[in-house]
């Protein structure tokens, strides 16, 4: 097939008009029709009526080139990206979801602790963020009970890793301690780029010969009965070559309970389990990849703002990861000098990174999946 060689890419094509741009060429035309222009002064009614026509003509052009754009998923902007995913895939972009974790509640107080679902609210002592306690509290003296909590604003703005939920907004009696032993993960709305992705991997469930991808196009789409997204955003399926094929699932902040699998399970088993074949869908598996170092920077930084840095740019890598890790040679990896590349980018202030934990590459199995937590790790600074 030849190659095609477009006379102008989208982006020049899709570019609109300013409004000197069409003053410009009104003025052209008037000079081709031979007007005389030499009297013409700022307020004389044709240079106004060339004014305003340009301006009216460049709010068409740029309504013109916005439905122009809306017909592509690289181009449209978010509300026509949103319509084209619905209307022409029927697919529908995930909204923004609170953050959820568990948190761990010690009572060394005098009393029993006793409260209704929701009743009692932690906080993040770094960021501020609150959230509630997601179930019905009721604790005897010296017990630790874990606990979910889901964060009362929806958004990344919420995350919070292992150790970071340690006060309570909530009064309670004093000797009740929290900490977060999860971290605690929300998402924010999905990006135009993943909704674009999704919307060309959906493609792969019109083929009659159901290819490996129809499995990830079908799961990363399937919603609750309340009309919740399940949230998979990551999917491996693995063929045994006898006609079984185990589809490992994910999403940015870990695996799935029973219920969600078996929502997963029917989804598949209806819409693209091909005949012959038997499809399972599983949770994949968490990894826990503990961070230990030092981070060196120079400037005048403070500590906890390149530590929140730091925090932030781990789960943002967490999420870019598969499941089974970067394959080389049948072998899946999570890659230290990646994990380090993304500290180094977390803040401009960060010179140098030295981790002691994970010693190398960490190697994972098929059905696993990384989740890393920055523990133990110092950062020192030096006024330049």
């Amino acid at each position: 097939m030849p190659s095609f060689d477009p006379p102008v890419t989208l982006a020049e094509a899709l570019q609109p008009l300013s409004r000197d741009t069409i003053a410009a060429k009104m003025y052209s035309i008037y000079d081709t029709l031979g007007v005389d222009r030499s009297h013409w002064i700022t307020g004389y009614v044709m240079d106004a009526f060339t004014v305003g026509a340009s301006i009216i003509l460049s709010g068409l052009s740029n309504l013109m080139a916005e439905i122009g754009k809306g017909a592509y998923l690289d181009t449209a902007s978010t509300n026509w990206l949103r319509l084209k995913a619905y209307y022409d895939y029927g697919i529908k972009y995930n909204a923004a979801a609170p953050a959820q974790g568990t948190i761990q509640v010690y009572n060394g107080s005098l009393a029993a602790l006793v409260a209704n679902n929701s009743d009692l609210i932690v906080e993040n002592a770094t960021t501020g963020k609150k959230y509630r306690i997601a179930a019905a509290v009721s604790q005897s003296v010296g017990t630790t009970v874990t606990y979910p909590v889901i964060a009362i604003e929806s958004g990344s703005d919420s995350n919070a890793v292992v150790g970071q939920i340690t006060s309570w907004v909530t009064p309670v009696a004093t000797g009740i301690t929290v900490t977060n032993t999860t971290n605690v993960i929300g998402s924010d709305d999905e990006s135009n780029q993943a909704l674009a992705q999704r919307c060309r991997e959906s493609v792969a469930l019109w083929s009659p010969n159901n290819p490996t991808g129809s499995y990830a196009a079908r799961l990363k789409t399937v919603l609750r009965d309340d009309g919740s997204a399940v949230g998979v955003t990551r999917v491996r399926p693995l063929p045994d070559g006898y006609g079984n094929v185990v589809c490992y699932v994910a999403s940015d902040t870990g695996g799935f309970s029973s219920p969600d699998i078996a929502t997963l399970q029917a989804a598949v088993v209806q819409t693209v389990e091909p005949l012959g074949v038997n499809a399972t869908v599983a949770s994949a598996s968490e990894l826990d990849i503990a961070l230990s170092g030092t981070i060196y920077c120079t400037g005048n930084a403070a500590s906890a703002d390149v530590l929140t840095a730091i925090n932030a740019a781990v789960i943002a890598f967490q999420k870019l990861q598969n499941i089974g890790g970067a394959r080389v040679s049948g072998v899946g990896y999570v890659f230290k000098n990646a994990l380090i590349r993304a500290i180094m980018d977390a803040h401009p202030a960060i010179v140098t990174v030295s981790l002691s934990s994970p010693s190398g590459d960490t190697v994972l199995t098929p059905n696993q999946f990384p989740v890393f937590t920055p523990s133990t790790l110092t950062v020192l600074t030096s006024v330049s």
